[in-house]
C-alpha cells in the first residue's frame, strides 16, 4: 500500500477551504519543491490579503474573485500586478488538487483529420474563434463529424472547471455562431449545426416614430407648455420645467406608450397623452412593469412613471375629478420613495471610512495626470485622460451634479475674477441648478494648478470652436454626458477597484464633512445646493446616527474605571 505522504492526490476529492488545499500541496510528493512553495506561498498570501485564515475561505476561484473585488485595490497591501500574479498562482494550485479536465498543452499539433479540415479554413476570423474548441477535440480524440451537442455540452462543463465558469457563456455562444458558419461557408466541414444557448428574453420598447404621429405631436404640444416657451400665454405654467426633467418626461411617456401598445396589441389605438392617462391603461402599464420586478414590489422608477403619468393628467389632459380619484389612488397604492441613500450608496459611503481608499482617491487626479504626461498614447488618448484626471479633481473641490460638471464654460461657469493667476470659481446660476440655487466654489490651488495644466497643454489638441467649452471632443464638440460620465466610473474602477458614479463623489462628500464635523448638516447642505436642510436629513441620517454611535463610545471609554478597561 503506499504511503500516505507519497499518494497521489485522488480525483475529486472534496476541498472544503484554502486550508484544505494547503494539506494536499504540502502531502503531495508529485510536486517539485519549488511549484509547492509557489502555490503554498499563493494561498498565505490571498489569505493575507483578505484578512481570513485559510481555514475560513472557500476552495472555488469563483468566491475567492467576489471577495477580492469587494476589496477596493488600496486597502489590499499589494500592487494590482502582485494581486494578479498570486491569484494565476492559486488557480493553478486549485486546478492542480482537484479533478479538472486537461487542456491540450501549448504547441500540441492537430491530428491529420483535424490538421486537414482546420488547414482548408482560409478566413482567419473562423480558425481564430474556432481554435479552442478544434484544439480539444483533437486532444480528446474526437473527429469532426463527431461534434454535436452533446459533446460541446461536455467541453462546457470542463471549461467551467477549468475558467470557474468565468467565460463559458461567451464561449458557448461565439463557439456556436462560428462552427455553423463554417457549416455553410467552409467545403468539407461537416455539416452538423450546433444549438445556440437560450436567449434572454427583454422587452423591447417602440422608438417614438414607431408611435402613432398624433401621439407623437400632442407629446411635442405637451413638452413645449411644459418647457414655458411662452411665458405670457393665458395657460402658461406656474413653474417651467428643467431641461432635466423634460428629458426625463419624455422618456417615461414614451415608454408608457410602449409598454400599453404591447397591452393592446397594436400601437395603433395610443393616439394621445389624453388615451394614456386614462385609469385603466395607467393600471395596465403599472401592472406589467410590476410583474417584471421581484416580488411584485415597486422600484423608484416605477413611482417616477406613475408620478409623471398624474402630472400628465392634471397639467396638461386636465382629467376630470373622478378620473383625477383613481389615478391618485393608483399611485398612492405604489408607496411613497423611500428616504435616504440607497442601500448602494450607503454600502459605497461606508467603505470611505477607510482612509487609505479616501486617500487613494483623492490621489487619483495625480495618477491619471502622470499617465496623460507619459506621451506614450496618441493626443486623443491624452486628452481624454487628462479630462478625466481634471474632472475628477473639480468633483472632489466642487461635488456638483454631472450636468453641470460636463456643461463648464471658460469665462462663465469658470471664473478668475482677478486674472489667471488669482483665484478659479466654479459658477452656477440659479436657472442652471437643479434646486434653483446658485453655487459658487473656490477651486483649491493644486485644482487651479490642474485645471491650467490642462488648458495650457492637453486642451489645445482639439479644435476650438466658439462655445468655450471645458471638456471637449478632438473636433471642437462638447464632450458629451455620458463619455465623461463612463471615463470617470472607469478610472475610478480601474485605479481603485470599486464601482463608484460622478453622482457618489456628493455622497462621499457629505459623509468626509460629517465625519471631521458631526452633525454639521447645515454645511453639507450648502456644500451639495440643498434648498431644505430637511432633504439633507432625511439623506445622509445614518450618518449621523454612525457619529453619534461614535460619540457615546468616547464617553463610555472615558467613564471605564482602569480595572475594567480592555486590555
Amino acid at each position: 500500500m503506499p504511503n500516505s505522504q507519497t499518494a497521489p492526490i485522488s480525483p475529486g476529492v472534496a476541498l472544503k477551504s484554502l486550508a484544505d488545499v494547503l494539506d494536499c500541496i504540502n502531502r503531495d510528493a508529485r510536486l517539485d519543491p519549488g511549484r509547492k512553495l509557489a502555490y503554498s506561498g499563493a494561498v498565505r498570501t490571498i489569505s493575507a490579503v483578505l484578512a481570513h485564515p485559510p481555514e475560513t475561505l472557500p476552495a472555488t476561484m469563483g468566491e475567492i474573485d467576489r471577495l477580492l473585488r469587494e476589496l477596493p485595490s488600496p486597502c489590499r497591501g499589494r500592487s494590482k500586478k502582485t494581486i494578479a500574479n498570486t491569484r494565476s498562482r492559486l488557480k493553478a494550485a486549485l486546478l492542480h488538487v482537484t479533478d479538472a479536465p486537461k487542456l491540450p498543452p501549448h504547441g500540441t499539433p492537430l491530428n491529420p483529420a483535424w490538421a486537414l479540415l482546420y488547414d482548408g479554413v482560409d478566413d482567419l476570423r473562423l480558425r481564430h474563434g474556432l481554435s479552442r474548441l478544434v484544439r480539444i477535440a483533437s486532444f480528446r480524440g474526437v473527429p469532426p463529424q463527431a461534434v454535436d451537442d452533446a459533446f460541446l455540452q461536455d467541453v462546457l462543463r470542463g471549461l467551467s472547471k477549468v475558467n470557474w465558469g468565468r467565460d463559458t457563456l461567451p464561449f458557448w455562444r461565439k463557439t456556436v455562431a462560428l462552427w455553423n458558419e463554417a457549416a455553410a461557408s467552409v467545403a468539407g466541414w461537416p455539416q452538423q449545426r450546433l444549438t445556440p444557448p437560450p436567449a434572454v428574453q427583454r422587452q423591447r420598447h417602440l422608438s417614438l416614430e414607431q408611435l402613432p404621429a398624433s401621439f407623437r405631436q400632442d407629446l411635442e404640444s405637451y413638452l413645449s407648455w411644459a418647457s414655458g416657451v411662452d411665458r405670457l400665454a393665458d395657460d402658461a405654467p406656474t413653474t417651467p420645467l428643467k431641461a432635466s426633467t423634460l428629458r426625463q418626461r419624455r422618456e417615461h411617456l414614451r415608454l408608457a406608450a410602449s409598454t400599453l401598445a404591447a397591452c393592446l396589441g397594436s400601437p395603433d389605438p395610443v393616439e394621445s397623452l389624453a388615451t394614456l392617462v386614462m385609469p385603466a391603461n395607467v393600471r395596465a402599464i403599472l401592472s406589467r412593469y410590476l410583474k417584471a420586478t421581484e416580488d411584485n414590489q415597486p422600484t423608484t422608477f416605477i413611482r417616477s412613471l406613475a408620478v409623471t403619468l398624474l402630472a400628465t393628467a392634471r397639467h396638461w389632459v386636465k382629467a376630470p375629478p373622478e378620473q383625477m380619484e383613481e389615478l391618485k389612488r393608483l399611485n398612492a397604492k405604489l408607496g411613497s420613495t423611500p428616504t435616504g441613500l440607497t442601500q448602494k450608496n450607503q454600502d459605497l459611503v461606508r467603505r470611505f471610512q477607510d482612509r487609505e481608499l479616501l486617500s487613494a482617491l483623492l490621489d487619483l487626479p495625480g495618477t491619471l495626470r502622470k499617465q496623460a504626461a507619459s506621451g506614450r498614447s496618441s493626443p486623443a488618448r491624452r486628452l481624454q485622460k487628462m479630462q478625466i484626471a481634471l474632472a475628477i479633481q473639480i468633483l472632489l473641490a466642487a461635488p456638483i451634479r454631472m450636468q453641470n460638471l460636463a456643461t463648464l464654460e471658460l469665462g462663465r461657469s469658470l471664473q478668475w475674477p482677478s486674472g489667471r493667476s488669482g483665484p478659479a470659481y466654479v459658477v452656477l446660476r440659479r436657472d442652471e441648478t437643479k434646486n434653483s440655487v446658485p453655487l459658487e466654489y473656490p477651486l483649491p490651488d493644486h485644482c487651479r494648478d490642474l485645471l491650467h495644466e490642462y488648458l495650457d497643454r492637453y486642451r489645445s489638441y482639439a479644435t476650438v470652436n466658439d462655445r468655450e467649452w471645458l471638456f471637449l471632443r478632438m473636433d471642437g464638440s462638447r464632450a458629451p454626458d455620458s463619455a465623461l460620465r463612463d471615463g470617470i466610473t472607469k478610472a475610478v474602477a480601474r485605479e481603485l477597484g470599486i464601482a463608484m458614479t460622478p453622482h457618489q463623489f456628493r455622497h462621499v462628500a457629505a459623509e468626509v464633512a460629517l465625519d471631521i464635523h458631526p452633525g454639521a448638516l447645515g454645511l453639507v447642505r450648502d456644500l451639495l445646493g440643498h434648498r431644505n436642510i430637511k432633504t439633507t436629513s432625511n439623506f445622509y441620517a445614518g450618518m449621523r446616527t454612525r457619529e453619534a454611535a461614535r460619540e457615546f463610545d468616547r464617553i463610555l471609554e472615558r467613564s471605564r474605571t482602569p480595572e475594567t478597561k480592555p486590555g
